[in-house]
Order: structure tokens, then C-alpha cells, then sequence
């Protein structure tokens, strides 16, 4: 109701509802699909342009429209994050967590690694958080091999 009002008092014709995260098997999630209502009762959403049904991620999230606990990352969607920022991402950017979100986002990544636990095996599991907000997701996780981690550094050392 919020938005709606807010969309009126600045004469918009369309409010965002909601936003949700496309059914991609990419581990990169470019936009998400935005649900418009008219601001009038009665009135047909014809005249929306179809690219508007498309946003970037981090915009939705940024107004809120995305739920926080709607991240559906799978594990293989963890590991490919993992590896992309390992081979990608600069080191110096590994070594500070804002960083590390920022260049996240800004790659269409959803997650990045907040820090690790060492295992009895000698693997590590790598915690993650929102790149958005810096919550930690705690029902995600990753268990690498230490040296993988090693060669990460940064948040993970």
C-alpha cells in the first residue's frame, strides 16, 4: 500500500508489487520479474512497457521488493559463485567484505563469502551472506578443500 500511494502522489499510472528471481540453471541471476498493479481500480496494466517486467537484482532488493529469505541458491549455484569470484574477482576486492558484496552485486551475484570454519576433515566450510544487506544467510553453506580457500584469502584467511 505504501508504494502505491507513493507512485500516486508522484502521478505514476503503475506501482511494483513484488519481484522474483527467474528459474535460470545459470548461476548468475541477471534480473528479476517484476508484478505491477495499476494505481487506478479498474485499470488494465496494457499499457506497461514489457521491458519494465525486467529489473536488475539489486534494484528489487534495494526497494525491498525481493524477500530476504527468498534466495534459492542452490549448492551447485554456491560452488559456481565460489569459483567465478575465485578466478575473477581481484584480490585486493576478496580482502574486505564490503568490497567482496559490492563487486558481487555488481556481477549478478547473489551471495558472497562472509568467512570460514575449519572441519575435523581438514576441509573448510565457507559461510555466506547477502551481498545487498551483509546478512548472513545461515542456512548456506559450502565445504571446499582448504587449499581452495587458501588460495581465496581475503575474507577467508
Amino acid at each position: 500500500e505504501e508504494r502505491r500511494r507513493w507512485a500516486a502522489s508522484r502521478g505514476l499510472r503503475y506501482a511494483p508489487l513484488s519481484a522474483k528471481l527467474p528459474k535460470l540453471r545459470s548461476a548468475v541471476v541477471p534480473h528479476a520479474l517484476v508484478e505491477w498493479e495499476a494505481i487506478e481500480d479498474g485499470a488494465s496494466l496494457e499499457g506497461l512497457p514489457t521491458a519494465a517486467r525486467h529489473t536488475r537484482v539489486s534494484l528489487a532488493r534495494a526497494c525491498g521488493l525481493l524477500e530476504e529469505g527468498g534466495l534459492a541458491a542452490t549448492p551447485s549455484d554456491l560452488r559456481a559463485w565460489f569459483n567465478r569470484m575465485l578466478e575473477e574477482c581481484p584480490a585486493d576486492c576478496r580482502g574486505s567484505a564490503a568490497a567482496l558484496r559490492e563487486w558481487a552485486m555488481a556481477h549478478g551475484i547473489l551471495l558472497a563469502p562472509s568467512g570460514v570454519v575449519a572441519l575435523r576433515t581438514g576441509r573448510m566450510r565457507v559461510l555466506w551472506q547477502d551481498a545487498a544487506s551483509g546478512q548472513l544467510v545461515a542456512s548456506k553453506s559450502l565445504v571446499v578443500e582448504a587449499a581452495a580457500a587458501a588460495r581465496f584469502a581475503g575474507v577467508l584467511a
